[in-house]
């Protein structure tokens, strides 16, 4: 049975408390087929048409409980009461036996206004006693169950629906912001100070640093030296002069190795979006 949920604010986290029924066998949503799905990479800037996508999404962390049981069945959900209307924190349209959809309600999709109502067929009615919810044309994310997948397009919209998803994007702290550039190959001067250094970069920093991570120590030597060729910074006594948050992108971006030079103009370019050839773009027809 297809059903509409709301999930109420300040309830205990339980598999299925803080879900309440609001309405049955309605489709809320829809969604088109022949979309475009990637792997989710902050690194990666969606096209139009393009969702993100997190595989064995099940698995995760930040995945709700909900979306884990073998069965769902309505009759596991107590009615929304009309007191707990201001209190819906984000929508579920379980759809299809295989569908969750989701959207995040935000205060201004809650409703207390006077209207106009048109019933196609019939006259327009005043209406001055109902509360509603706006629902939107496409939800923020949608649960696929049987290839346990989550696309989406905003990870900043979903993260407080799936709680602790923002770790895919997590900013460095100020601790290691401090380290990375404490690191040999960078030089800063005394008034770059690091508690100013603002959450774009530092969610930069923290991508940077995983990538060196990973690096062996040629590997390392290689990156920098790509760096030194294309970024155009400031480079003395084997290291990088970083006078601003601009530098720090520019350093960042050839850690990503993000610079290329068009094979016909030759023209330096930098790459705005990084998608994974060998992840691929999957074509997904019935999601």
């Amino acid at each position: 049975m297809n059903q509409l949920l709301a999930k109420v604010k300040n309830r205990k986290q339980s598999i299925n408390e803080g879900f309440k029924r609001i309405i049955d066998n309605k489709n809320c949503y829809s969604f088109p087929n022949n979309i475009q799905a990637v792997e989710y990479n902050p690194n990666t800037l969606l096209e139009e048409g393009q969702w993100y996508s997190i595989a064995e999404f099940s698995q995760q962390e930040f995945c709700i409980e909900l979306l884990k049981q073998d069965r769902f069945d309505s009759v596991d959900f107590s009615t929304l009461d009309r007191n707990e209307f201001t209190k819906i924190d984000y929508l579920c349209s379980y759809q299809d036996e295989n569908y969750f959809y989701f959207q995040k309600i935000r205060p201004s999709q809650l409703l207390f206004k006077k209207r106009l109502l048109f019933n196609f067929g019939q006259n327009f009615s005043y209406d001055e006693n109902n509360a509603s919810v706006v629902i939107n044309s496409y939800p923020d994310a949608i649960y696929k169950k049987d290839d346990d997948t989550l696309y989406f397009q905003k990870l900043e919209t979903i993260s407080t629906i799936f709680k602790g998803i923002d770790i895919l994007y997590k900013e460095a702290t100020e601790e290691e912001t401090a380290e990375f550039l404490n690191n040999d190959f960078i030089s800063v001067p005394a008034s770059l100070e690091v508690a100013k250094i603002g959450k774009a970069s530092r969610k930069k920093i923290a991508m940077a640093m995983t990538i060196l991570s990973r690096f062996s120590n040629e590997e390392k030597l290689e990156i920098l030296e790509y760096t030194k060729q294309n970024s155009g910074l400031i480079y003395e006594n084997n290291s990088f002069i970083i006078n601003n948050e601009e530098d720090i992108k520019k350093l960042i971006y050839g850690i990503q190795e993000r610079y290329y030079e068009a094979p016909i103009s030759k023209e330096k370019r930098i790459a705005n979006s990084i998608i994974n050839i060998e992840s691929g773009t999957i074509e997904n027809d019935n999601i």
